[in-house]
């Protein structure tokens, strides 16, 4: 008979180390909302949800680069708008002028309006930045904005500075300054145009990110998210598990010294 070795509380205390294990786990999952904290615990997904989570990351990249593009692009139409605002403040000037009934005098001070409206054109041109670089005056050239490694949007060349538009207003010279006042709106309703299609490609852009963004994050929540009220439950479980294991234990590490104590007794 063999009393020494206690095989009943060996047995026990094997099983509550796994209990033990599986309690720790389910805390775990609890704590971290996820199953999949480990790589022991399901290397195949593991991996799935690495990939999936650099993909959600670099999505968020994404969705900020094309953001960004976007307000410079809502920034440069913006001063634009100014500008054509100004551009049409000159042509009405510039018909007023016309008018052969008006004195020298008159022609100065229309003069003088005109030429403070050419300057505001080109303080708009040369002051219109996004993240201080300047957009209209032709210092952001040929940029390009990443939207992936498959896409990048190229940022159109924008040059309205009085110079640039070859802008011409002079109250002696009626005909041929409507005609330049005419020519410069043209270009700034053209450039405005690209400047639209492009922010219009870039919003569906944004919203083909955000679907794709949102798809992978709900593949990702099915295969890593842990069910908290299934995981408490095995908690529970467990708990009285271990606590049962201990009045068991107690009683087995008392069964030799028993046994010992009657084999003493029938001598």
């Amino acid at each position: 008979m063999r009393i020494a070795h206690n095989l009943a509380s060996l047995n026990i205390y094997r099983n509550m180390e796994i209990t033990e294990a599986k309690q720790s786990k389910s805390m775990t999952r609890i704590n971290t909302g996820s199953k999949l904290n480990r790589a022991c615990d399901d290397p195949t997904k593991i991996g799935e949800k690495e990939l999936m989570t650099m993909s959600i990351r670099t999505m968020q990249s994404s969705s900020r680069n094309v953001q960004d593009t976007i307000s410079m692009l809502q920034t440069a139409d913006g001063g634009l708008q100014e500008i054509n605002d100004n551009l049409i403040r000159l042509k009405e000037l510039m018909v007023q002028a016309g008018d052969g009934s008006l004195s020298d005098q008159d022609k100065d001070v229309l003069q003088n309006e005109i030429n403070q409206v050419t300057a505001d054109i080109d303080y708009l041109a040369k002051g219109t930045n996004f993240n201080k670089v300047s957009l209209l005056d032709g210092s952001f050239t040929k940029k390009k904005s990443l939207i992936d490694k498959h896409e990048e949007v190229i940022i159109p060349d924008i040059k309205v500075t009085v110079n640039d538009l070859g802008l011409k207003a002079d109250v002696n010279d009626v005909s041929k300054s409507l005609d330049s006042i005419d020519k410069s709106i043209k270009s700034i309703c053209e450039i405005r145009g690209r400047i639209g299609g492009l922010g219009s490609r870039l919003d569906d852009t944004y919203n083909n990110i955000q679907e794709s963004y949102s798809a992978v994050e709900r593949s990702l929540s099915l295969i890593s998210d842990a069910d908290v009220g299934e995981e408490a439950v095995e908690l529970a479980k467990n708990n009285i598990l271990m606590e049962a294991g201990n009045a068991i234990m107690v009683q087995t590490n008392k069964l030799p010294m028993d046994v010992l104590r009657i084999l003493g007794n029938m001598k």
